[in-house]
């Protein structure tokens, strides 16, 4: 009973962290316009940054939707009278790659993003997605 415990109690904290980390999915915020204009994107850079999004977008949405499953099935386990721990392990850690691809289409996204850029925008940008990394961690 007690390595039940701990064992729920360990896939529990993993789920939580996951969670925290993961930003949420929706539409553009509100803060890339004004990026777009601190950076002040030259039509072109502007058309191409749309079609990176649009990339991004469309090839995370699989993703996104498999990981919306997941989580269903792992919050589903959980709540089981009589929880399976190997089964609760396996979503978790399935869970955690689905984010990781996710984390890894996105660092892909902001390298394509930073490829259209000039070395003066480039700086720019590095230094605002360093300020976001900052606030969202002193946020945890």
């Amino acid at each position: 009973m007690k390595t039940r415990t701990i064992g729920i109690g360990i896939a529990l904290v993993m789920i939580a962290g996951m969670a925290f980390a993961q930003a949420p999915a929706g539409p553009p915020r509100p803060g890339l316009a004004a990026l777009v204009n601190y950076l002040q994107l030259t039509p072109d850079q502007k058309a191409a940054w749309r079609q990176i999004h649009q990339e991004t977008e469309a090839a995370i949405k699989p993703i996104r939707e498999n990981e919306i499953d997941l989580a269903k099935q792992l919050h589903a386990a959980l709540a089981a009278s009589t929880p399976d721990q190997a089964a609760i392990g396996k979503l978790a850690l399935a869970l955690h790659s689905v984010r990781d691809e996710i984390r890894a289409t996105r660092k892909s996204s902001e390298e394509k993003l930073a490829a259209v850029l000039t070395a003066e925008q480039k700086t720019k940008f590095e230094a605002f997605l360093a300020a976001g990394k900052t606030i969202r961690h002193r946020g945890n």
